[in-house]
């Protein structure tokens, strides 16, 4: 036996019931999917049954730590995430997931203030070894290929919170020095 959620999404094929094609993408446009792969149950015996199901997907959380930022909430206008595979199917009766290429993930594609705690996320497919990096827009200005720390690997059903740090501009004061005084000529005044 075999489950699935959401209602609704259905097998690729008859001649492959258990094949379902998975399509990342932001929380708005893609579903989770969750799965429980294939069990024996004796039918005539099965009185009650308990499911442990599966999440297809690993998702992103992403937030905005804005430090002494200029303005008060900071506008991304866009965001992509580059280094996550795309387009995939999963075989649910053994978690198996097809071969495919990475691809650009758009996650925020209109202008939406992002300001602390909100956050904005994405679920995407499973990968062993990720370089994930990330495009985007903010008040205006692109900044591009910015490497994600700390992320090695996608893992089915993890979710992985992405802090994006931005500054300001902000005056700092550091290598104070007080030079010795010099002689600035020499005056006199006559009091009379």
């Amino acid at each position: 036996m075999v489950a699935w959620a959401p209602v609704g999404i259905e097998p690729d094929a008859e001649a492959a019931p258990n094949v379902f094609t998975l399509n990342p993408g932001n929380t708005t446009t893609a579903a989770d999917f969750v799965y429980q792969e294939n069990m024996e149950v004796n039918s005539g015996k099965c009185t009650d049954l308990a499911l442990t199901l599966k999440h297809a997907f690993a998702k992103l959380t992403f937030t905005l730590n804005a430090t002494n930022y200029p303005f008060s909430a900071p506008s991304l206008s866009s965001l992509v995430v580059k280094g996550t595979p795309g387009v995939s199917t999963i075989d649910i009766s053994n978690g198996s997931y097809s071969t495919v290429t990475d691809a650009d993930l758009t996650v925020v594609s209109t202008a939406t203030d992002f300001t602390s705690p909100n956050a904005v996320t994405a679920l995407v497919l499973p990968k062993t070894a990720a370089s994930l990096t990330l495009d985007c827009t903010l008040d205006g200005t692109a900044y591009q290929n910015i490497a994600v720390k700390d992320i090695v690997k996608l893992d089915a059903g993890a979710n992985y919170n992405i802090t994006i740090n931005i500054t300001g501009t902000e005056i700092s004061v550091s290598g104070v020095q007080v030079p010795d005084w010099t002689a600035g000529g020499n005056g006199s005044a006559d009091l009379k």
